[in-house]
Parts: structure tokens; sequence; C-alpha cells
């Protein structure tokens, strides 16, 4: 083995490489339109590529600021470049005043018989809708792969920590609200003839 105690200066340790290479691809882009392609370090070869831009959506009834993933093609499938990409989005996002916030819309017309719903929500995506979670959830645990017979095209979300269950305490609030606004609407009522009573009851909807 080779001694080191003579040199002045320690030998350089090499770091591992990961196993993507993450570049933007400037050829490919369009106006407003970013395009980031993943590169196995080990060949050279193009393995996925990732289009993406910001944009204010409309979600859980307020407007937020989200990168929105137009198209994620991956040309090497099962062994992580998808994922490498997802999970750098979720880091650009948060460089462009995003919060780390992603959204797209999980579509089967690529692959009818392999939808990609199951993959976006192992990346820790929702659908915000508690009964197509759960379903998803339970292909995953049963390592099942599914088809658009069980998901059609739909939006889905990768809120940060903290936003994950806004949507459950957002509709708490609201149906604590209208039930408040609902006892004193009767409260009011029973002071009032039916006739007031019903132009009101008009009135607020």
């Amino acid at each position: 083995m080779f001694n080191y105690s003579h040199l002045k200066y320690p030998p350089i340790k090499q770091r591992k490489l990961p196993k993507y290479l993450i570049i933007r691809n400037h050829g490919k882009e369009e106006p407003g339109m970013r395009i980031y392609s993943a590169l196995s370090t080990k060949t050279g070869k193009l393995c996925a590529d990732v289009s993406v831009f910001p944009e204010d959506i409309l979600h859980n009834n307020r407007y937020i600021r989200s990168m929105y993933i137009a198209e994620l093609l991956s040309y090497n499938q099962n062994h992580g470049a998808g994922t490498a990409l997802i999970n750098f989005v979720k880091n650009l996002s948060k460089k462009c005043s995003c919060e780390g916030r992603i959204h797209l819309s999980a579509s089967p017309s690529y692959n009818p018989n392999r939808v990609p719903h199951i993959f976006y929500r192992k990346c820790g995506m929702t659908t915000n809708n508690d009964y197509y979670d759960h379903k998803l959830d339970k292909f995953i645990k049963k390592g099942k792969n599914a088809t658009y017979k069980d998901f059609g095209a739909m939006m889905m979300y990768y809120p940060p920590e903290g936003e994950k269950n806004i949507s459950k305490k957002f509709s708490q609030n609201v149906l604590g609200r209208i039930s408040d606004w609902f006892v004193k609407l009767l409260f009011k009522i029973s002071e009032y003839d039916t006739q007031r009573a019903m132009d009101k009851i008009i009135f607020v909807e």
C-alpha cells in the first residue's frame, strides 16, 4: 500500500458520481418553457426529458405559484431517470418562487396499459381526492400496475411538507363556518314572519 505520510497535502478523494447528470436542453426549448435532460453518467446516453414552466393555479380555493410539468418522457424506464427529474423539478420549483410545489396532468394516453399515476403517487404526489389517492395506494401496496380502465386523465400535485393536509384543514374550516352561519340564520328566521324569512333565504342563495 502506498504511504501518504510524506506528502504535503493528502490526495484528492474521488467523489462518487450521481447516476444521472441533469442539464438544460436549450436546443429543444420553446418560449416560456424550460426543458431538462437526464444523461447517464456511465454511458452518456439520454435517458429522460422533462418540460416545465411556472404558473399560477387555483388549488384548494386559492391561487398559488406552482411549477407545471408539461411533459415527462422516459426513454429507459425503471432505472430511476424519471424519479431523478421529478426530484430535480421539486428543487427547481423552490428556486423559481414556487416554494417546492409542482403539478401535472397524469394521462393514460402515452401508455394505456401502464398509466403513470402510480409512479407519480410514489413520488409523493396527490390527486387532491381521497378516493383516488387511496385507490392508488392499494395498487402500490399490492405491487400492481394500473391501466386506463383504472384511472383516467387527472391533475396531480406535490405540496411541500406542511401543505399536504391543507385541503382537509380548509374543508374542516369551511364546514365549520357554514355550520355556524346556518345556526345563526335559523335563529334570525325565528324572529321574523314566514314571508320575510323566505325572502332572506332566497337572497342568500
